[in-house]
C-alpha cells in the first residue's frame, strides 16, 4: 500500500496522538525557539513544533512502545518512519529539522555534545516505561536556564509511570523546577538552573 502525506497542510491532518489544543500549544511554546522533542510517532507534534519553531531536534527509535496496552495493536514501525519523513518533507519543514532515530538514552551523548544546554523549549513523549523516562528526564540539563519542558501523558492514568518518574525527578534534580502550564494531557515545567 502507497501512503500519501496528508492533502492539506494542517498537523493535525497527520495521524497521531496529541490533540490538536495540545498541538496548537505545542506551537504556542516553540514559537521563534530551538526546540527538542523526544518521540515523534508519525510527525504530527513535531510538524506543530516546527511551524514556529527556529529549528526542531528530535529522536525516536521507531520501535513503538517497550509493551503495549491491551487496547492497541502491533504497529508496523518501520513503515511509520517512512510516514513521518514523508509528512515532514510534505509539509516543507525537512530543513528545520533534524532527526535522530535512535533511542533517546542512546543519543544523549551525541546530542549533548552537538548542542549543549541551547534548548528553549522540550517536549517529551517517548517511551512510557520507567527505563525510557528515567533517561528522558535527563534531557533537562539541556535546558537553557528559564527554558520550559513539557511531558504528555503525564494526566493519563494508563501510563502511571509518566507522573510516577517526573514526580521522582523533581524531587530529585539539582534543577529547580516551576509548574508552568497543564493542557490535557500535558504538564509542563520552567527550569532554573541553580
Amino acid at each position: 500500500m502507497t501512503y500519501k502525506p496528508p492533502h492539506n497542510n494542517i498537523p493535525h491532518s497527520i495521524p497521531g496522538h496529541i490533540s490538536q489544543d495540545e498541538g496548537l500549544w505545542l506551537s504556542k511554546m516553540a514559537k521563534n525557539r530551538f526546540v527538542l522533542e523526544i518521540g515523534c510517532f508519525r510527525g504530527r507534534s513535531t510538524a506543530y513544533l516546527s511551524s514556529t519553531a527556529t529549528h526542531v531536534v528530535t529522536c525516536d527509535s521507531f520501535a513503538g512502545q517497550a509493551s503495549l496496552r491491551g487496547d492497541q495493536t502491533p504497529v508496523d514501525f518501520r513503515e511509520v518512519e517512512r510516514e513521518w519523513k514523508l509528512n515532514i518533507e510534505h509539509l516543507g519543514f525537512s530543513e528545520k529539522v533534524t532527526l535522530y532515530s535512535s533511542r533517546s538514552e542512546h543519543a544523549f551523548e551525541e546530542i549533548a555534545h552537538t548542542f549543549g544546554r541551547s534548548f528553549c523549549f522540550m517536549f517529551i513523549d517517548g517511551g512510557h516505561d520507567e527505563k525510557s523516562l528515567r533517561a528522558d528526564v535527563l534531557y533537562s540539563n539541556l535546558l537553557e536556564n528559564h527554558g520550559v519542558i513539557a511531558f504528555h501523558d503525564y494526566f493519563d492514568s494508563r501510563y502511571p509511570a509518566v507522573k510516577t518518574i517526573v514526580d521522582s525527578w523533581r524531587t530529585e534534580t539539582d534543577l529547580i523546577t516551576k509548574p508552568f502550564h497543564t493542557i490535557n494531557s500535558i504538564s509542563a515545567y520552567k527550569i532554573l538552573h541553580q
